[in-house]
Protein backbone atom coordinates (compact mmCIF):
# COMPACT_ATOMS: atom_id res chain seq x y z
CA UNK A 1 0.00 0.00 0.00
CA UNK A 2 1.39 3.64 -0.37
CA UNK A 3 -0.05 6.47 0.84
CA UNK A 4 -0.11 10.01 0.27
CA UNK A 5 -2.31 13.58 0.86
CA UNK A 6 -5.51 14.13 -1.38
CA UNK A 7 -5.53 16.55 -3.69
CA UNK A 8 -7.78 18.74 -1.50
CA UNK A 9 -4.80 19.06 0.75
CA UNK A 10 -6.94 18.11 4.33
CA UNK A 11 -7.69 14.34 2.94
CA UNK A 12 -5.20 11.24 2.92
CA UNK A 13 -5.76 8.69 0.42
CA UNK A 14 -4.52 4.83 0.70
CA UNK A 15 -3.27 3.23 -2.55
CA UNK A 16 -3.40 -0.50 -2.86
CA UNK A 17 -1.87 -2.55 -5.85
CA UNK A 18 -3.42 -6.20 -5.52
CA UNK A 19 -0.46 -7.66 -8.28
CA UNK A 20 1.98 -5.88 -6.06
CA UNK A 21 0.48 -7.08 -2.61
CA UNK A 22 0.52 -10.35 -4.64
CA UNK A 23 4.83 -10.00 -4.34
CA UNK A 24 5.20 -8.99 -8.29
CA UNK A 25 6.75 -5.68 -7.52
CA UNK A 26 7.42 -5.13 -11.31
CA UNK A 27 3.63 -4.17 -11.37
CA UNK A 28 4.56 -1.35 -9.03
CA UNK A 29 5.57 0.73 -11.64
CA UNK A 30 1.89 0.74 -13.45
CA UNK A 31 0.11 3.63 -12.28
CA UNK A 32 -3.26 2.41 -13.97
CA UNK A 33 -3.13 -0.95 -11.17
CA UNK A 34 -3.35 1.56 -8.52
CA UNK A 35 -6.63 1.69 -7.10
CA UNK A 36 -8.01 3.88 -4.05
CA UNK A 37 -8.11 1.58 -1.06
CA UNK A 38 -9.57 4.12 1.50
CA UNK A 39 -10.27 7.98 1.00
CA UNK A 40 -10.05 9.64 4.12
CA UNK A 41 -11.86 13.23 3.52
CA UNK A 42 -10.78 15.80 5.85
CA UNK A 43 -8.59 13.83 8.15
CA UNK A 44 -6.89 17.27 9.32
CA UNK A 45 -8.53 20.54 10.04
CA UNK A 46 -5.55 22.18 8.17
CA UNK A 47 -3.82 21.38 5.29
CA UNK A 48 -1.47 18.90 5.38
CA UNK A 49 2.02 19.49 5.82
CA UNK A 50 4.12 16.29 6.81
CA UNK A 51 3.16 12.87 6.09
CA UNK A 52 5.79 9.96 7.26
CA UNK A 53 5.12 5.73 6.69
CA UNK A 54 5.92 3.15 9.19
CA UNK A 55 5.99 -0.64 8.81
CA UNK A 56 7.27 -3.08 10.84
CA UNK A 57 6.45 -7.17 11.95
CA UNK A 58 3.46 -6.61 9.95
CA UNK A 59 2.12 -3.67 11.64
CA UNK A 60 1.74 -0.17 9.38
CA UNK A 61 1.36 3.36 10.83
CA UNK A 62 1.88 6.58 9.09
CA UNK A 63 1.74 10.15 11.09
CA UNK A 64 0.80 13.28 9.91
CA UNK A 65 0.69 17.27 10.68
CA UNK A 66 -1.21 19.75 9.51
CA UNK A 67 -0.34 23.83 9.37
CA UNK A 68 -2.56 24.36 12.58
CA UNK A 69 -0.58 22.29 14.69
CA UNK A 70 -2.21 19.07 14.69
CA UNK A 71 -0.24 15.73 14.68
CA UNK A 72 -1.78 12.58 14.51
CA UNK A 73 -0.83 8.72 14.35
CA UNK A 74 -2.76 6.22 11.92
CA UNK A 75 -2.89 2.61 12.58
CA UNK A 76 -3.86 0.09 10.34
CA UNK A 77 -6.50 -2.64 11.04
CA UNK A 78 -6.64 -6.13 9.87
CA UNK A 79 -8.31 -5.69 6.56
CA UNK A 80 -6.12 -2.62 5.57
CA UNK A 81 -8.11 -0.06 6.58
CA UNK A 82 -6.48 2.46 8.51
CA UNK A 83 -7.68 4.61 11.74
CA UNK A 84 -6.95 6.96 13.93
CA UNK A 85 -4.66 5.97 16.48
CA UNK A 86 -3.40 9.00 18.27
CA UNK A 87 -3.08 12.76 18.27
CA UNK A 88 -1.18 15.84 19.70
CA UNK A 89 -1.98 19.27 19.51
CA UNK A 90 1.08 21.49 18.96
CA UNK A 91 -0.36 24.76 18.13
CA UNK A 92 1.92 27.75 16.78
CA UNK A 93 4.79 25.41 17.88
CA UNK A 94 4.64 23.52 14.48
CA UNK A 95 7.07 20.54 14.06
CA UNK A 96 8.39 19.65 10.67
CA UNK A 97 9.50 16.14 11.06
CA UNK A 98 9.26 12.84 13.42
CA UNK A 99 9.85 9.28 13.42
CA UNK A 100 7.80 6.30 14.59
CA UNK A 101 9.96 2.76 15.67
CA UNK A 102 8.89 0.03 17.66
CA UNK A 103 9.87 0.02 21.32
CA UNK A 104 10.32 -3.36 22.48
CA UNK A 105 6.99 -5.99 21.55
CA UNK A 106 4.02 -3.83 22.71
CA UNK A 107 4.95 -0.31 22.27
CA UNK A 108 6.04 2.60 19.53
CA UNK A 109 8.06 5.69 20.49
CA UNK A 110 7.61 9.02 18.31
CA UNK A 111 9.92 11.47 18.26
CA UNK A 112 8.68 14.94 17.21
CA UNK A 113 10.78 18.17 16.60
CA UNK A 114 9.99 21.08 14.83
CA UNK A 115 11.09 25.04 14.75
CA UNK A 116 10.49 25.34 19.03
CA UNK A 117 14.33 23.53 18.54
CA UNK A 118 13.02 20.83 21.27
CA UNK A 119 12.74 16.80 20.55
CA UNK A 120 9.90 15.87 22.20
CA UNK A 121 9.24 12.21 22.59
CA UNK A 122 6.05 9.87 23.61
CA UNK A 123 5.20 6.22 23.55
CA UNK A 124 2.15 4.66 22.65
CA UNK A 125 1.03 0.86 22.47
CA UNK A 126 1.25 -1.11 19.29
CA UNK A 127 -2.04 -2.49 17.73
CA UNK A 128 -4.64 -0.91 15.66
CA UNK A 129 -6.32 0.16 18.40
CA UNK A 130 -6.58 3.88 19.76
CA UNK A 131 -3.79 5.01 22.44
CA UNK A 132 -2.90 7.86 24.24
CA UNK A 133 0.44 9.21 23.47
CA UNK A 134 2.74 9.54 26.63
CA UNK A 135 4.93 12.51 26.79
Amino acid sequence: MLVSVAGDEKGIIVWKNEEVMAGDLLKAKDGEKWTVHQHMKDAHPGTLNYLSTYHHDGESYFVTMCGEGVLRVWAALAGGEFILKSELFFGRLLQESSALHALGKTQLILAVGGYDSKVHIYTMERGGEPSQLTY
